[in-house]
C-alpha cells in the first residue's frame, strides 16, 4: 500500500503538465492578442496531433509510475470507409513509436479487434473499456495488428466520447484511448481503467474545442 500511494503522488506532477498542455494550445490558439495567424485545416491538425503527443507522453510516464514498466498510449480516431467504421493511430507516445512509423495501420471496428469491439460494450461500472491483463490468456482475442505479441502483452482501451443523457440521443464517439505494455498482470480493471477514462473525456474536449471554427 505505502509503494502504491508513493506511486500514486509521482503522478500529480504528470497530471499537472497534461492540464497545461491543453491550457496553452486552447489559449495561444484562441485567446492570444499576439496570435492572429488564420492557420489552414492541414496546420490546425499538425498542431492537435503535436499536442496529443505530448499528452500521450505524460499519460505513457504516468503509467510507468503505475506500473513500474514501460507503457505505450496512442490515441486512435474513428472514420468511416463507405458504411464500415474503422479506426488508425492519431498520436503516440514516444516509447515504442517505431512501430508507429510504418504505414498507418487501418483497424475495423468488429469481432475482428477485439480490443475496441469490447471498448464499446457498455459495462456495470458505467465506463465502455476493455481490459486484459493477459492477453494471451483470452480465448477468442482477435487484433488485427500482425504479431501482436511482440508490442504488448496487457492493455487497456476506453472510448473517447460523450454519451448525451437525452433519451434516444447516440454517443458522439471520435476514437479510443489506448494503454499497453510488454508486461502481463500490471495493468488492472480498477483505478488504471478510471484513470485512463478521465483522460479520454479531457482528450474529447480539448478536441472539440480545438476543431472549433474561429468567429
Amino acid at each position: 500500500m505505502y509503494h502504491e500511494n508513493k506511486r500514486l503522488k509521482a503522478c500529480i506532477h504528470e497530471l499537472h503538465q497534461i492540464n497545461h498542455l491543453y491550457r496553452d494550445a486552447i489559449s495561444n490558439r484562441f485567446f492570444d492578442s499576439g496570435s492572429h495567424e488564420a492557420l489552414e485545416d492541414g496546420q490546425l491538425v499538425e498542431q492537435e496531433i503535436g499536442t496529443l503527443n505530448q499528452v500521450c507522453a505524460k499519460i505513457s510516464s504516468i503509467y510507468r509510475f503505475l506500473t513500474n514498466r514501460k507503457c505505450f498510449v496512442a490515441v486512435y480516431l474513428i472514420r468511416k470507409i463507405e458504411t464500415k467504421e474503422v479506426c488508425s493511430i492519431h498520436a503516440y507516445s514516444e516509447y515504442e513509436a517505431s512501430r508507429s512509423k510504418k504505414p498507418p495501420e487501418t483497424f475495423s471496428i468488429d469481432s475482428a479487434n477485439t480490443r475496441f469491439w469490447d471498448a464499446n460494450t457498455k459495462k456495470p461500472s458505467c465506463i465502455n473499456f476493455f481490459h486484459s491483463a493477459d492477453l494471451e490468456k483470452l480465448a477468442n482475442y482477435n487484433d488485427q495488428t500482425q504479431h501482436f505479441e511482440a508490442q504488448y502483452k496487457s492493455c487497456i482501451v476506453v472510448p473517447i466520447r460523450y454519451c448525451p443523457n437525452r433519451q434516444g440521443s447516440e454517443p458522439d464517439d471520435l476514437g479510443y484511448l489506448v494503454v499497453d505494455t510488454l508486461a502481463r498482470d500490471r495493468l488492472n480493471d480498477g483505478f488504471h481503467v478510471n484513470y485512463l477514462a478521465a483522460f479520454a473525456d479531457q482528450m474529447y474536449n480539448f478536441q472539440n474545442i480545438w476543431r472549433m471554427k474561429e468567429q
